[in-house]
């Protein structure tokens, strides 16, 4: 936990190495890069002295989201007139809403796609061939069938150069949870983050693996 003396308002978080993580947030929040705007403005405001770090509760590593989401969820620190933290839900980004600056940033980065392999672009030039408008903008529906036919499982899933993750390992999850398994448990286990964990359990990514 860090605590504003002067507002009381807290931040909740999680780590494996206590130290490290305190002396993380220090220094990103004296350099002003912290991530968290909330607090870096009012660690500015008030001043490094004015605020603590304590340690709420040591628990076993498997245990750290599930208390730290405990911990968010009992002193509502979510709650902007409470504490500090951006999103109701530990280790994840749900609930967050950017900035403007960061919607910015997020829809630059979303421009920027893969490059395209010489195997997709020869499926391209198959479909063009075809293509009979002279200005390419009219396609009849054999044409889009044929296109997307030659498409498939060309950048789905693990093919995507931008892929975390593989076939075996979404089984896995799943498994994991249609068994029983929550989410916040799934996510250590397989090193993922709770969005994106929640996303494929839930069958919203990945659902052409199904």
């Amino acid at each position: 936990m860090i605590k504003n003396m002067i507002n009381h308002k807290i931040y909740i978080g999680s780590s494996k190495d206590i130290t490290k993580r305190w002396l993380g947030h220090k220094n990103l929040l004296n350099k002003k890069k912290h991530g968290n705007g909330f607090l870096s403005n009012a660690w500015h405001k008030y001043g490094e002295d004015n605020f603590i770090f304590s340690v709420v509760e040591y628990v076993e590593s498997d245990q750290l989201i599930i208390k730290e989401q405990h911990y968010i969820d009992f002193y509502k620190s979510y709650d902007n007139k409470i504490g500090y933290n951006l999103v109701p839900n530990a280790g994840s980004n749900l609930g967050w809403k950017p900035s403007e600056e960061t919607k910015k940033k997020m829809s630059k980065s979303a421009k920027k796609k893969p490059p395209v392999t010489e195997e997709t672009k020869k499926k391209l030039s198959v479909v063009r061939k075809g293509n009979k408008n002279a200005l390419g903008s009219v396609k009849t529906t054999e044409m889009k069938e044929k296109q997307s036919e030659l498409m498939k499982g060309t950048n789905r899933g693990e093919k995507n150069g931008m892929a975390i993750t593989d076939r075996n390992e979404i089984i896995a999850m799943r498994n994991d949870y249609d068994n029983g398994m929550r989410i916040s448990e799934i996510m250590i286990k397989y090193d993922k983050k709770n969005s994106f964990t929640y996303q494929i359990v839930k069958r919203l990514r990945w659902k052409w693996l199904d």
